[in-house]
């Protein structure tokens, strides 16, 4: 026998038990949610939790990792509220985490905002010539409900 020590190796470890490799996840493997609202500016607090869902089930090495409906939880990261002379609010979430099957949570990357319209120049042109419109206010900054976007896994996760 030529290589009796290699021979040797590989029986005891299969004897033994190969060790398990696990299959993970790549960091940077994108995950579709969407944002169960409506999340108005003018109605949350910054740091208060977010509800979304996966809404495309994500697939590794031929396996749904995260089946649709899979719960996304974010935080308010920013809010501005509308005020007047047309000054639009804005929103903005992110810090998203998925759970996993197995309980584990994932970190996602990605951020979503929204800014309502601008009433400003309306309000100054008119304003002008009347005072009322100077105290209209821009509109307010809202995720819809709904609202997709795609974010990616922060880290490696072991996909069981």
């Amino acid at each position: 026998m030529k290589y009796p020590a290699f021979v040797a190796l590989l029986a005891i470890w299969l004897v033994l038990g190969a060790p398990a490799f696990a299959d993970l996840l790549p960091a940077g493997t994108p995950v579709q949610v969407a944002i169960e609202g409506p999340i108005d500016a003018d109605r949350v607090k910054i740091g208060q939790t977010v509800s979304a869902h996966v809404v495309i089930p994500v697939k590794y090495q031929d396996r749904i990792v995260f089946p649709v409906g899979t719960l996304v939880k974010g935080e308010v990261t920013h809010r501005k509220n509308n005020s007047i002379a047309g000054v639009p609010g804005a929103i903005e979430l992110g810090n998203f985490k998925i759970t996993a099957p197995d309980g584990g949570i994932v970190p996602l990357s990605g951020t979503i905002q929204r800014q309502g319209d601008s009433r400003t120049a309306i309000s100054l042109a008119t304003g002008y010539f009347l005072i009322f419109p100077i105290l209209m206010k821009g509109q307010d900054g809202i995720v819809e409900n709904g609202a997709e976007t795609t974010m990616f896994t922060l880290q490696e996760w072991e996909a069981r």
